[in-house]
């Protein structure tokens, strides 16, 4: 695998379902969900295992959620810290995903950041509380908790 070179950055969209509940919690909720990192050493992609039901068993990209007022690219820094020890410098946007929620007529768009970012070849990675495992990746593995995170970017 390499990692991407797209000027400017990829736009994907997403419809997903959801019911009356979860709608309004969403229309509550920030503008962005989350952020995720395609983090590359080399050539090699670095995916994480979660301590989480329904994410020990799948691979995903470093990321998650925005603390209230946090800007995306700081978030996207403190996941990685967090996460695996890393201090990024450099975070290039690759991908803006967004998301459009429906429950019968009614919508919300939120939307989703993957940045990417390199860390030179000594890069040494620590787990953070939460991650079972961290991985670099030649080629990406199966199962992908997100596989469609990817489409586009490898």
């Amino acid at each position: 695998m390499k990692p991407g070179r797209r000027e400017p950055y990829l736009i994907e969209e997403r419809t997903l379902v959801v019911d009356e509940a979860a709608l309004e919690r969403l229309k509550q909720g920030p503008r962005i969900l989350g952020v995720g990192l395609l983090i590359w050493r080399g050539e090699s992609l670095l995916l994480i295992r979660e301590d989480k039901e329904g994410r020990r068993d799948r691979w995903l990209m470093v990321g998650g959620a925005l603390e209230p007022g946090e800007p995306p690219e700081q978030a996207a820094r403190r996941e990685a810290l967090e996460e695996v020890g890393l201090r990024l410098s450099e975070l290039r946007l690759a991908k803006l995903v967004r998301l459009r929620f429906r429950a019968g007529r009614r919508r919300v768009t939120k939307h989703f950041l993957i940045y990417e970012a390199k860390v030179p070849e000594g890069a040494r990675i620590r787990r953070g509380s939460g991650v079972l495992e961290a991985r670099w990746f030649k080629t990406l593995p199966r199962p992908l908790l997100f596989p469609e995170d990817f489409k586009g970017l490898i």
